[in-house]
């Protein structure tokens, strides 16, 4: 993957990471999904669109710090290789916005 973290706050549907293979035949193709197993905690808070790792919700550091998810990579000769992932949320300052209320 081409990032272990994410910013909190990152807008829904936003790729996180590109994810790639190395593999000893070259020119094979890969596809990607998420699997279950050892690592899956949190694969329901992505999905994958070709090479691409998207959240579905907008992470917020202080509800959740990181994300488990397992990965599988398979190629076009049908061979796969899964491993599990740990993204780091990204705890950014925050603006508060204060308001006044006028009385009336």
């Amino acid at each position: 993957m081409s990032s272990g973290s994410i910013d909190e706050n990152t807008t829904t549907g936003s790729v996180i990471a590109e994810i790639s293979s190395t593999d000893e035949d070259s020119g094979d193709t890969h596809t990607y999904s998420l699997v279950s197993g050892n690592g899956d905690t949190d694969n329901s808070a992505f999905t994958i669109d070709g090479n691409q790792l998207k959240i579905v919700g907008s992470p917020d550091f202080e509800t959740k710090s990181s994300y488990s998810i397992r990965l599988q990579t398979k190629d076009s000769g049908g061979l796969t290789f899964e491993k599990a992932f740990t993204l780091s949320v990204n705890d950014l300052e925050e603006v508060s916005v204060i308001q006044s209320i006028d009385d009336v």
